[in-house]
């Protein structure tokens, strides 16, 4: 069927896609990236932290910034939820990896 001709990835990567998403239909989101999937593929989401930033925004798009950025403990059920496994969590700063 349909179903069946769509192309199936090994590797799908969100950089700073996530918090695009309005929250109450991001599981669907999720489901329909796993349908995606090649078995065995793997998904990386990345994004900011749900925390006050040090960027030079007003005070107001800050605030802004919190409410949008979703939890890692909730992209993390959600993921769970929609059929993937192995879901694990990693913070990293941004420094930290320049060297």
């Amino acid at each position: 069927g349909a179903e069946d001709s769509k192309e199936l990835f090994d590797r799908i990567l969100l950089k700073e896609v996530i918090h695009h998403v309005p929250r109450p239909r991001q599981p669907l989101f999720e489901r329909l990236l796993s349908s995606r999937l090649a078995e065995g593929g793997k998904l990386l989401v990345v994004t900011r932290p749900q925390t006050d930033i040090d960027y030079p925004l007003f005070s107001k798009a800050k605030i802004v910034w919190v409410k949008n950025q979703p939890r890692a403990e909730d992209i993390m059920e959600d993921m769970t939820g929609a059929g993937f496994s192995d879901v694990s969590f990693d913070a990293f700063s941004f420094l930290s990896l320049m060297g």
